[in-house]
């Protein structure tokens, strides 16, 4: 044959080199060899995108494994597809999650009650960072400021939805004449029936039922002037699910009557959250590349509903009895995870909203270069009727926000160690405390209105109206407008059902790719992400997509030995979904929350023969140290002086351990402290 005849077409890439040897530089198609097998990539995605729960498909052989490549699926998945499986599925997904809900507040109000703390609830409000409770000092100030809201209204009827055990009702009630409460709970409600009973005074006027939020059907012919939803939608399974509660609580509201939302949490704050978190439990030798696919995975976890500011003005909209929209941030000077990332919400309903005539001063804090002291001299000289003061920058947020920042550009940066250095000098601004401009009331004679600015994440907007022209029948003056286009209700908060819907999604798809495709074209890993990676030309950036094995703790792996931390290992595998799991991992770092919990907490009762307390199992998060408590109860049985004294040891062990945490935290936190 001719010299310059082609033999065969490997669809191989080479070049020539000045030497004389050719050097290979991969394939000029998406065809790979798997166990002897030749594959086209392609094939397997096109299959993987007919699945009508598929929105887009990549398929990829294992980048760090030089033998016996794995196949590795990244979908994006269609959770909002028209196919009635798919919408079968939510619709279980949704019920699966309330009835969990249900179960964890029945546990946690039934250890409470009996620790006789049914008020203030240590179970439910716990620091993230360090899994304490918070400091009673911090929830009182919580309480008071909470109530303080509540009650500016004067409200009379008021109908409280997930009442819990009472920490508002027993100190609002009092003050009405009418108080109905409902909670998911039936321990919570049975246990306020017996206080009710025992209390002094007439409690006749109070109600409670045992019943989720969704349910008016007990309330249909009531009539209130306040509704209280507050610290509990972040437990509702969809935005969808809030609309409708709040959707029928409207319509038990009377012309001029408010609905209060507390405590919801901030979607434009969401990964300043997880980044802040886990950054405080990271070491500075931690890649800051995996530092940031751990807060990414953070993000697609988030099992509580949480919920962009724009939302609640974007329903003022959707539904037109809501004449006026209030969200403030959280008073208190605690420097706790709710006064960061949180804040309230006042629908005002059908309330005559007073035309004014006034045209507010609008000055920028950041360009005008304002001072607390510039304000109150404008304020107290000027005396406009309104001023508004645009984008302050919030000291409760300027490290967290930057340090998210600097997250994003992670290229920059090898080792947490790094970007820790980087932070002072990319934080120049050290912000004002909202509480200094509250306090501004006091001392001048205007009221402030304090929410998110439209624009930074890291700062407020301030408005300050004369007392003298506050309206009468409570709420704010007349704002100006900004106009927002309405969006789809998705946009404005994440998926709490994702996780549960990509535990349900990948055997689907394992199962679908097994009917159609040989065994060695299914992959053997899928991972689901939010959006592909893609270059400046619009492809699929193959280089950029995660790395499925960073999906583990970043902790040192260290196998479980005994048997005892062998069968917790073995559960926490099943309920997190993980292949394998070391005795050092925290349970909340490798995929963990309060709802997985539950069923880890039922697993190994059935397992160990004990009762294992939801406050045991956030006591002891790692493996070993749950081995070791489980050892302690499983003794204790005999009552010797033996078991009293493991027992004593691990609840040492226990409380040195969330110790070291909180010093990591508090070592955290210093080391962002800037001077004036």
């Amino acid at each position: 044959q001719s010299q310059k005849s082609r033999i065969y077409k490997t669809g191989d890439l080479a070049r020539y080199l000045p030497d004389g040897n050719i050097e290979y530089l991969g394939r000029i198609d998406n065809q790979v060899k798997i166990r002897g097998f030749r594959i086209e990539l392609g094939e397997i995605e096109s299959t993987l995108s007919k699945h009508p729960e598929v929105q887009e498909a990549v398929v990829i052989t294992h980048p760090d494994r030089l033998i016996d490549k794995p196949l590795i699926a990244y979908i994006v998945p269609n959770f909002q597809g028209e196919d009635p499986n798919s919408r079968e599925s939510i619709n279980q997904a949704q019920s699966e999650r309330l009835l969990l809900w249900q179960e964890l507040r029945d546990k946690i109000y039934e250890q409470t009650i009996v620790d006789g703390g049914a008020n203030f609830n240590p179970l439910i409000w716990r620091d993230s960072y360090t899994s304490e409770p918070f400091p009673e000092e911090d929830m009182s100030q919580w309480l008071d400021y909470t109530i303080e809201r509540i009650i500016s209204g004067k409200p009379e009827r008021v109908l409280e939805i997930g009442c819990g055990t009472g920490m508002l009702l027993f100190k609002i009630a009092p003050q009405t004449s009418k108080y109905y409460g409902t909670d998911i709970s039936d321990k919570a409600i049975s246990y306020i029936e017996e206080q009710l009973k025992t209390l002094e005074g007439d409690w006749s006027h109070v109600q409670v039922y045992n019943q989720p939020a969704q349910d008016f059907q007990a309330l249909e012919k009531e009539s209130f002037d306040a509704v209280i939803l507050n610290s509990v939608i972040q437990y509702f399974p969809s935005i969808e699910y809030l609309v409708g509660v709040l959707e029928n609580a409207i319509k038990l509201v009377e012309p001029g009557g408010t609905i209060f939302i507390g405590d919801v949490r901030s979607l434009r704050l969401l990964e300043t959250f997880h980044t802040d978190l886990l950054l405080s439990q990271a070491t500075d030798e931690e890649k800051v590349e995996d530092l940031w696919q751990r807060v990414q995975k953070k993000l697609k976890q988030e099992e509580e509903l949480v919920i962009d500011p724009e939302f609640f003005q974007a329903l003022q909209q959707y539904l037109p009895q809501i004449s006026q929209v209030e969200i403030q941030l959280k008073r208190s000077r605690a420097d706790n995870e709710i006064t960061k990332f949180r804040y309230d919400v006042i629908l005002h309903i059908e309330k005559e909203v007073l035309s004014s005539n006034c045209s507010p001063e609008l000055l920028n804090w950041q360009q005008e270069e304002l001072t607390l002291s510039s304000v109150q001299q404008i304020l107290a000289q000027k005396q406009p009727e309104m001023l508004i003061i645009k984008d302050v920058p919030n000291a409760r947020l300027q490290t967290q926000v930057k340090l998210n920042q600097l997250l994003t550009r992670k290229n920059e940066f090898v080792m947490v160690e790094e970007l820790r250095k980087a932070l002072p000098e990319n934080t120049p601004e050290k912000g004002i405390e909202p509480e200094d401009f509250w306090n501004l009331d006091d001392e001048l004679a205007y009221k402030s209105y304090i929410t998110w600015s439209a624009l930074n994440s890291d700062c407020y907007d301030v408005v300050f109206w004369q007392k003298s022209s506050a309206p009468t029948n409570n709420g704010l003056p007349p704002l100006p407008k900004e106009n927002s286009q309405q969006k789809p209700w998705t946009v404005y908060s994440n998926n709490p059902l994702q996780s549960k819907l990509s535990q349900q999604i990948v055997p689907k798809l394992r199962t679908f790719m097994e009917q159609v495709l040989p065994q060695y074209m299914v992959p053997s890993t899928f991972v689901l992400l939010d959006s592909l990676p893609l270059t400046p030309n619009g492809k699929v950036d193959r280089k950029k997509l995660p790395n499925p094995d960073i999906n583990r703790s970043h902790t040192e792996y260290v196998v479980p030995k005994s048997e005892t931390e062998q069968q917790i290992a073995k559960v926490w595998q099943e309920v997190l979904k993980l292949e394998k799991v070391g005795i050092h991992d925290n349970f909340f770092e490798v995929g963990g929350n309060s709802l997985l919990l539950i069923q880890v907490s039922g697993k190994l009762k059935e397992i160990f023969k004990i009762e294992l307390q939801v406050v045991e199992l956030l006591k002891y998060p790692t493996i070993y140290y749950l081995s070791q408590h489980i050892k302690g109860e499983s003794i204790s049985k005999t009552d010797s002086e033996e078991a009293r004294n493991i027992r004593d040891t691990n609840l040492k062990e226990g409380k040195s351990m969330m110790k070291q945490r909180l010093a990591r935290r508090q070592k955290h936190r210093s080391r962002y402290q800037f001077k004036d």
